[in-house]
């Protein structure tokens, strides 16, 4: 966050089998990514292969990441 670089991240949910590596792929190429290039860095990966995540489009990775640099998910050592 100091830095204002995505480290990692991981997109979960109910993926169709088809996507599961396309979206591994997507993971990795926005590892280390700094925030200011987010955007361009989705819209290259989805620009540059054919990707079968229908009906997810680049714009719905953009939304979601951009709600996730305003708000980040901290895990929690709570105990019961």
């Amino acid at each position: 966050r100091r830095r204002h670089r995505i480290k990692q991240i991981w997109f979960g949910g109910d993926v169709p089998v088809a996507a599961c590596r396309s979206t591994a792929d997507l993971e990795a190429v926005l590892q280390d990514t700094p925030v200011e290039g987010l955007e361009r860095n989705i819209r290259m990966f989805f620009a540059g292969r054919e990707i079968e995540m229908q009906p997810l489009v680049a714009d719905d990775f953009i939304a979601i990441m951009r709600l996730a640099v305003k708000q980040p998910i901290v895990a929690s050592s709570r105990v019961g």
